[in-house]
């Protein structure tokens, strides 16, 4: 009788503690910024510990990755199109589209200091090209010097920050960055990345995951396309004898997306074999 009631006496503690537990796994402390990209625009932008998400409002497009497989899902809550793609493939395509981003990343970075940007403390680091090549555009050498503001509280894997150093070609740290801005060869200053709101607050990992009800294209493009570009799009695709680019997947991978992970349970995107995907794929890197 005594185990009993030492067993029942505990009882409380065992709910609290479970409940404690689970709700530290269902949601992770992040944090949201608003931020303004020089190639996407006004974004929202929301990190945790388990995944990061870009959501670009005026064209209802989001980019999400979540560990710990990392794959990206790329998604028009507008349209309803969805496609995925692995983290490596991914960041092959981001190192290929800016010579510039491949020239900050190639020289040094230094500490410079340490200030605020939209309330929150951030360290800054500066970069000096010692050869700049004059009239470069986008090629290797073409930023003369750079700096680059990080927050000093949003930690961030060790997979997201290879992934940031090489989108922006910011310095590879561990935190999350807040401000880039360089300046071209030829003297033009150039602001890359800003932040002008934060808010800290709990982010359910099932946040970074791609809704249901989905259906998986054939290119990233499609993606990004609103309803009448993928309209004039199809019209032109028709008239030029070829699929059109809003072309379903087949029975066999169209499957929605899971709520709870992106990775080993979402369908391998179509071989992309549309021309005019292809197309608006080089466009679209441009």
């Amino acid at each position: 009788m005594a185990i009993t009631r030492k067993i029942y006496a505990l009882l409380p503690s065992l709910v609290i503690l479970f409940s404690t537990s689970k709700a530290a796994y269902a949601q992770e402390k992040g944090w949201v910024l608003t931020q303004r990209s020089r190639t996407m625009g006004d974004l929202y932008t929301y990190v945790s510990p388990q995944g990061l998400k870009w959501t670009v409002p005026k064209l209802g497009a989001n980019i999400a990755t979540m560990g710990p497989n990392w794959m990206v899902t790329m998604y028009n809550e507008k349209t309803k199109a969805y496609y995925t793609t692995n983290f490596t493939e991914w960041q092959r395509d981001l190192a290929k589209r800016d010579g510039r981003s491949q020239a900050m990343r190639a020289n040094p970075w230094v500490k410079a200091g340490a200030g605020n940007v939209a309330g929150l403390k951030a360290t800054k680091y500066v970069m000096q090209n010692k050869s700049p090549v004059t009239g470069g555009g986008k090629t290797l050498n073409s930023v003369s010097n750079a700096e680059c503001w990080v927050a000093d509280d949003i930690e961030v894997p060790a997979q997201v920050a290879d992934m940031l150093s090489n989108t922006y070609g910011m310095p590879k740290t561990k935190y999350f960055p807040l401000k880039i801005a360089y300046r071209d060869s030829n003297g033009r200053a150039v602001t890359a990345l800003d932040t002008y709101r934060s808010e800290s607050r709990p982010i359910a990992q099932n946040y970074f995951a791609c809704p249901s009800g989905f259906k998986l294209v054939n290119s990233k493009a499609e993606v990004f396309m609103d309803e009448e570009t993928q309209q004039m799009m199809s019209d032109m695709a028709n008239e030029m004898g070829l699929d059109s680019p809003r072309r379903a997947a087949s029975p066999a991978t169209q499957a929605a997306p899971v709520r709870s992970g992106m990775g080993s349970r979402s369908p391998a995107p179509a071989k992309d074999t549309n021309e005019l995907s292809r197309m608006l794929d080089s466009l679209k890197s441009k």
